[in-house]
């Protein structure tokens, strides 16, 4: 599963940098956004399936890192071109440390229970 989590994330990176260059309304900061967004998202799916968590745990977290995903690159679909100021860019890092956070609480009951 680990494989085809790559897989499909190098097709998304791909497809989003030959949009970015395709589309001239899509400007250099949203298509950086939108690949850090997509980088980060396959980050936690790896770390969820390679950590020892309980199958319940790894199936409902990759279900919510998805959404939340999905999401946040909405998100940066609309996102301003300045850095300062820019709320969406705000968003993307507290969901991300909540995403860091609830993977974490996740590890933690797991092994308080095993």
């Amino acid at each position: 599963m680990k494989k085809y989590i790559y897989y499909i994330a190098s097709a998304m990176l791909t497809a989003n940098i030959l949009i970015g260059l395709i589309l001239s309304c899509y400007s250099f900061a949203n298509v950086c956004i939108s690949s850090l967004v997509i980088i980060v998202t396959t980050l936690l799916l790896a770390v969820v399936q390679t950590c020892d968590l309980k199958d319940a745990f790894k199936i409902s977290l990759s279900f919510i890192f998805l959404l939340i995903g999905a999401f946040e690159f909405i998100l940066s679909l609309f996102s301003p071109q300045q850095f300062n100021d820019n709320w969406f860019i705000i968003v993307f890092i507290i969901l991300s440390i909540l995403d860091g956070t609830i993977l974490l609480i996740s590890k933690y009951i797991t092994n308080l229970f095993k």
